[in-house]
């Protein structure tokens, strides 16, 4: 994917949501696989200099994988101006 603001991101996953609180510049990959009916996806993405919510961020790394609609989020790490939030 090329790198792209969220809100655009955003846009083309969640046509019917708008929502300011999310901002910054994202790229990735995001993997698709199963049928229609039962999809399965798995992807990384790489954000800088954002905002998710109230918490601010210079860098955030993002894998998931899941099924439906129902994602894990693994091995992940946000990267705030005053500390790391890890996510196993």
């Amino acid at each position: 994917m090329r790198e792209l603001d969220v809100a655009e991101l955003l846009e083309w996953c969640l046509p019917d949501v708008v929502d300011s609180r999310v901002s910054g510049r994202v790229r990735g990959q995001v993997n698709l696989t199963g049928s229609a009916q039962r999809p399965m996806s798995a992807g990384e993405l790489f954000g800088t200099e954002g905002t998710f919510g109230q918490m601010k961020f210079n860098t955030i790394a993002l894998r998931f994988r899941g099924q439906g609609p129902l994602l894990r989020i693994h091995d992940s790490q946000i990267v705030k101006p005053r500390g790391v939030v890890s996510m196993e």
